[in-house]
């Protein structure tokens, strides 16, 4: 039993009044989501908060003391009994499955529209930011991305509109007809109003934007609209036909009273795409004015039933979900798997000592063959309980790993595993317009270079001579290369120093230098040389990551990068 609860209000059960109650701003959902977390019974939470929805997601260690619905009736002060009603409430593999159906835009306003699963994304990455999601939380969330992106790529739903924006345009251009010309407001520069402000853009429009001057940092305004400060909204909406308003303000950006001086002079078309409403909702009685809310445009949404691509994307979430369920009944058993490991490892290491004890090995060496050893021991135990677990009856399969890991069968006494260098701390160095030295331009030195063009430092290459891409570098100016032979002065000014010649001499040379300079180097022949090990570096957007491994298993550590990466990609913390 997945012990996933959670607590949604959406449009199907309750109107905008109802919702906005529930509705929260960034800050809020921080805060709650930081609370939630501090339960002695909850182990992660999750809030997908859009126009259309809020969710409260919970995983739990144990029974519930308080469900998601409780916990929201509790924050805004709610009467349950009043908003139990506008409320579904979903648990386990039910929960499960809406989650994915969402994703993919199954269950919107706007049938299959797409922006529902950039939202989802936000949300567990919004969660992961305040320390609250877990990592149940954190497969389920991207298992359903997952099977959403793949619903995106394959399957084209028939739909009118895919989004509440293309909703609002097909609407006003039902009303006006050609919207080229027509002047346009638009309040709030946020995802839904760059969205609206484009969808509008496309058709012709002449679109305005506001803009609030005491934010900082970089505003993306969308090519071909103009920009006015929000103070001004007023006077731009005189002059618009249409005014568009979608910000997640708590207060209303545009009052009845304010309003009221411009009623019944020309007839103006207001959408208000926000939860909670922009829009005073006294002002839709006002003379010539046309007020529609997010409600009111999700009656123009297309029909599920219509679509003969459903089956198909519930086809590819039915193939996602067992994978999510694979990963939890895996990530269940792996407290055991890793028992049995340890257990056998232990016997593999002491027959392998006694082994290896008469060989001719070097100490080197020995440590190499039981590094061996033990790994593809170690996968060979995973694939082995998994084919088991695969094949044999629950309760069969229970009481079989139980067995396998039985201490009464564990040996007598045990020697100490074949040990190999003790493994090095990673430290993250700001190298902006420090000097980095590589000695060598071969093509190990090139794989250093490449990885670091992509930090903000200055690149030195010292080498007799070098490969055409490090001399193509040179000519664009991102390094200095120097064509001559490595000298001791080559690394007075650097920050780090790398060696990789195809020379043991030089290279030995220039860790020798680095050791009397007192500068980091990295020995790409000599492990014991290095005072530190370049790591194979995975990118993603707003940070790096580092994978190093003791410098025996070159091909080991190059596998586990490429692991990290393809997580990386398929999860797009990026």
């Amino acid at each position: 039993m997945i012990n996933i609860h959670m607590a949604g209000i959406d449009f199907n059960k309750a109107s905008i009044e109802y919702r906005e109650r529930f509705a929260m701003t960034a800050a809020v959902q921080a805060e709650l989501l930081r609370d939630i977390k501090k339960r002695a019974d909850v182990l992660g939470c999750v809030i997908i908060s859009t126009c259309n929805r809020m969710e409260l997601w919970v995983s739990y260690d144990e029974e519930p003391q308080k469900k998601p619905f409780d916990l929201l009736c509790e924050r805004f002060c709610a009467e349950p009994s009043k908003y139990s009603d506008y409320f579904t409430l979903r648990e386990g593999e039910e929960a499960v499955n809406h989650l994915f159906e969402l994703a993919c835009g199954l269950k919107s306003m706007v049938f299959g529209e797409e922006q529902i699963l950039s939202q989802v994304k936000d949300a567990i990455a919004f969660a992961r930011e305040q320390e609250a999601a877990d990592p149940l939380l954190e497969a389920l969330f991207r298992h359903a991305v997952t099977a959403a992106k793949k619903a995106k790529t394959k399957v084209r739903l028939i739909a009118v509109d895919r989004s509440v924006a293309g909703t609002m345009k097909r609407l006003l251009k039902d009303k006006l007809g050609d919207l080229r010309g027509v002047d346009c407001l638009v309040i709030g520069n946020g995802e839904m109003g760059k969205l609206a402000a484009k969808e509008l853009i496309s058709e012709g429009a002449k679109v305005t934007m506001t803009l609030r001057q005491y934010k900082n940092g970089f505003s993306e305004i969308p090519a071909h609209s103009r920009v006015v400060d929000y103070e001004e909204r007023y006077e731009q909406f005189e002059k618009s036909k249409a005014i568009i308003s979608a910000t997640r303000s708590p207060h209303y950006t545009l009052t009845y009273e304010k309003i009221l001086p411009f009623a019944g002079h020309e007839e103006k078309y207001l959408f208000d795409l926000a939860v909670p409403r922009d829009i005073d909702p006294r002002i839709a009685g006002l003379k010539n004015i046309r007020l529609f809310d997010i409600d009111d445009l999700g009656a123009r949404m297309a029909s599920g039933g219509e679509n003969a691509g459903v089956a198909e994307i519930r086809e590819i979430i039915g193939e996602e979900m067992a994978e999510f369920y694979r990963w939890q009944s895996v990530r269940g058993i792996m407290p055991k798997i890793n028992e049995l490991s340890d257990f056998v490892l232990s016997d593999l290491g002491e027959r392998l000592a006694h082994g290896l004890k008469g060989s001719e090995l070097d100490e080197e060496s020995r440590r190499l063959v039981c590094r061996a050893a033990s790994d593809a021991v170690s996968k060979v135990i995973v694939k082995f309980i998994l084919s088991l677990q695969k094949d044999m009856e629950s309760d069969m399969f229970e009481d079989c790993l139980s067995s396998l890991g039985d201490k009464d069968s564990e040996p007598e006494s045990k020697s100490e595993p074949c040990e190999g260098p003790p493994p090095r701390f990673p430290l993250y160095v700001d190298l902006s317009n420090r000097e980095v030295a590589v000695i060598g331009a071969g093509n190990i030195a090139l794989r250093r270079i490449r990885s670091l063009l992509s930090f903000p430092c200055r690149l030195k290459v010292v080498a007799p001579d070098a490969l055409d891409e490090i001399k193509g570098y040179a000519k664009e100016n991102k390094l200095v290369l120097e064509l001559k032979a490595y000298e001791s002065s080559d690394i007075e000014d650097s920050a780090l120093v790398i060696a990789a010649t195809d020379s043991r001499e030089v290279n030995a040379a220039v860790a020798a230098d680095a050791r009397k300079k007192a500068k980091p180097c990295s020995i790409a022949d000599n492990r014991d040389e290095c005072t530190f090990y370049f790591p194979s570096i995975i990118e993603y957007n707003g940070g790096v990551i580092g994978v190093c491994g003791t410098g025996e298993d070159h091909a080991r550590t190059k596998e586990v990068a490429a692991n990290i990466r393809e997580f990386i990609k398929a999860s797009e913390i990026v």
